[in-house]
């Protein structure tokens, strides 16, 4: 059987972004679903539920902190005054 995702959803009776986020286990997904989504398939309910996935109190990995660089140019260093900009001088 050749269905969209979005008809999938449809024929199960939930928004498709609900059905991407079970199929991504990121939203857990119900047993009277499960039971819906194994008429639709033809697949045991056994397989569409994987509990080894489903493990409520595991805390996701932090993400790595982005590495922040400097975006400004470094400081400029004290200059001796002789070395300052030179200057246009007037000759008569």
């Amino acid at each position: 059987m050749d269905i969209t995702s979005d008809q999938a959803a449809q024929l199960l009776g939930i928004q498709g972004g609900s059905l991407r986020q079970i199929e991504l286990n990121v939203k857990p997904v119900s047993l009277a679903l499960a039971f819906r989504a194994e008429r639709l398939y033809g697949v045991a309910v056994d397989e569409l539920i994987d509990e080894s996935k489903d493990e409520p109190n595991k805390t996701p990995e932090p993400k790595p902190q982005p590495k922040i660089e400097r975006v400004a140019p470094p400081r400029r260093q004290e200059r001796e005054p002789s070395k300052g900009p030179r200057r246009a001088q007037d000759v008569a």
